[in-house]
C-alpha cells in the first residue's frame, strides 16, 4: 500500500539536505518553494528518523543567513502529531543564538533580515482572513518545550565596538524560554496549534529582549567602570 511504498522509497538514514530535497519534490508548488527556502537556511550535522514515532531529531541543527549563524540547537526534534492539517510539537535541547546588532537599538538584527525565512513561515501558516481557521493551517507547532542550557551571543553595532565588544550570557530559562513555551501551550489549547510564522515571531521578539538587557548591563558596567 501507500505505507509500504513510502518506506521502501523513503530512506531513515539520508542526510538531511537528501530528505528535504524527497518532500519538497513531492510537495505543491507553493508549498515547495517555501519548504525549498527553509532547507536554504536551515542545516544540521545529522538526521534521524522513526517512521514508527512519526518523528525525526536534528542533531546541531542551525539557522543562517548567508554564513552567518543565528541559531543552533544541539538536538531539535520533531513529533508529527497531525497530518492533515500538519500538527507537531517541538523540543529543543542546548541551545546557542547569536544576535549581530546592525544599529543601537536593536530594531535591525540578524534575525530581522530573515525576511526570505519569514516569508516562507507565512506560507506555510494560515490564512490570516477572518474565515479562516487553525484547522485549515498546512502547519502549526502544538509544543515547544526547552531542555538543557540556553546561551545568547551578542555583537552589538559597531559604534558600541562591533565584534571587539561581543558579550555572551547564559539565558534564564524561566525568564527568557518558559514564557515562550506557555504562550505557545495557552494558544494552542484554544486555537489547536499557533502558526509557524507566529512562533518564529515569539522567539525573535523575546531573544532580541534578551538581547538589549546584554547592552543595558554592559552600558551600566562601562558607567560603573568610569
Amino acid at each position: 500500500g501507500a505505507a509500504a511504498f513510502r518506506r521502501r522509497r523513503f530512506q531513515p538514514n539520508w542526510s538531511f539536505r537528501r530528505s528535504a530535497d524527497w518532500v519538497i519534490a513531492r510537495t505543491p508548488t507553493r508549498y515547495g518553494d517555501a519548504l525549498r527556502t527553509i532547507r536554504k537556511c536551515m542545516d544540521c550535522d545529522a538526521l534521524e528518523v522513526s517512521l514508527q514515532n512519526h518523528s525525526f531529531v536534528l542533531t546541531n541543527a542551525t539557522l543562517s543567513l548567508d554564513d552567518e549563524e543565528a541559531l543552533r540547537v544541539e538536538r531539535l526534534e520533531v513529533v508529527v502529531e497531525s497530518y492533515s492539517p500538519l500538527i507537531v510539537s517541538v523540543s529543543l535541547g542546548t541551545v546557542q543564538v547569536s544576535v549581530n546588532a546592525h544599529d543601537l537599538l536593536l530594531r535591525d538584527t540578524n534575525w530581522h533580515r530573515l525576511s526570505e525565512l519569514e516569508e516562507a513561515f507565512t506560507q506555510l501558516s494560515p490564512s490570516s482572513s477572518a474565515s479562516s481557521s487553525s484547522s485549515s493551517s498546512l502547519s502549526g507547532v502544538r509544543r515547544l518545550d526547552f531542555s538543557g542550557v540556553a546561551m545568547l551571543q551578542l555583537t552589538p553595532n559597531e559604534l558600541l565596538g562591533g565584534a571587539d565588544s561581543r558579550v555572551s550570557a547564559v539565558l534564564d530559562w524561566s525568564h527568557d524560554l518558559a514564557p515562550i513555551s506557555r504562550r505557545i501551550e495557552k494558544r494552542a489549547e484554544k486555537e489547536g496549534s499557533v502558526s509557524l510564522i507566529d512562533v518564529f515571531t515569539m522567539i525573535r521578539t523575546d531573544l532580541v529582549l534578551a538581547a538589549g538587557g546584554l547592552v543595558l548591563a554592559r552600558v551600566l558596567d562601562a558607567q560603573d567602570g568610569e
